[in-house]
């Protein structure tokens, strides 16, 4: 958006409406959107908490390599939490935060800190989770979405057969899966778990070599007992191989 068309010191980010850095350049940002402003200063914590309890959106806002240890982000009396969709976090520490209910769809976690932080009902759709350090963090209920965004870079690389895209993004993805996977296991939630066992041995398939034995023994176990974590289905395929051989002799 060119400065011409915006109101006089207004941040140049669509939507944002806080006032606009002084910067001789073509568009003019407010320190929270512009990612070239540090924000490793020791007040960011306490401005960023006034910043949301006044109600402004934290959709979109540059925090890599920001401080924000213990910062409290519970919307209190709200059944939705703030929006941090789209927010760049690359590395920030949230050790201890309480992001409580917070929608980070989209948002990049990429090696950020979130030992003891509370991220209970949170919205964490599409975001990247690449290298993010859980240690104790609170997640019960979370929402990681039906894929993680590295799994949907798999499927969109398979579908053009762009094989080195599907590995790279494989190989993320599976190591993300096993970061959630013990995540869930320190925390009690077997069922999310085994769920993302699966999803991390699916990615780890994707990068064997196509037919073979490895990679088809693989997709074999999957088949029959989704890696362990279905074992119902080898006491339906062994009925059904019961019953089709009895049916196949009496047919003699």
């Amino acid at each position: 958006m060119a400065l011409e068309h915006l109101p006089r010191g207004s941040c140049a980010h669509a939507g944002c409406g806080l006032p606009a850095q002084e910067m001789a350049r073509e568009t003019a940002l407010c320190f929270w959107h512009d990612p070239d402003c540090d924000k490793r200063g020791a007040n960011i914590r306490g401005e960023l908490e006034d910043l949301a309890r006044s109600g402004a959106s934290l959709a979109e806002f540059q925090l890599a390599h920001a401080d924000l240890r213990d910062i409290n982000l519970n919307r209190r009396g709200s059944k939705k939490g703030y929006d941090l969709s789209n927010a760049d976090l690359f590395h920030a520490d949230l050790r201890g935060a309480h992001p409580f209910q917070a929608d980070s769809t989209n948002a990049s976690l990429m090696k950020a800190h979130l030992e003891d932080a509370n991220l209970n009902h949170s919205v964490l759709r599409g975001a990247n989770l690449l290298g993010v350090v859980f240690g104790n963090a609170k997640t019960e209920n979370a929402d990681w979405g039906a894929k993680i965004r590295q799994h949907n870079a798999v499927d969109a690389a398979r579908a053009r057969r762009d094989h080195q895209a599907e590995l790279s993004a494989a190989a993320e993805a599976e190591e993300i899966y096993r970061n959630l996977r013990k995540q869930a296991e320190n925390t009690g939630h077997f069922d999310i778990a085994g769920l993302f066992f699966v999803r991390e041995m699916t990615m780890r398939r994707y990068q064997m070599r196509r037919w073979s034995l490895a990679r088809l023994f693989s997709k074999a176990v999957d088949l029959f007992c989704c890696y362990g974590e279905r074992p119902f289905r080898v006491v339906l395929f062994s009925v059904a191989l019961v019953v089709g051989c009895a049916m196949s002799t009496n047919m003699r």
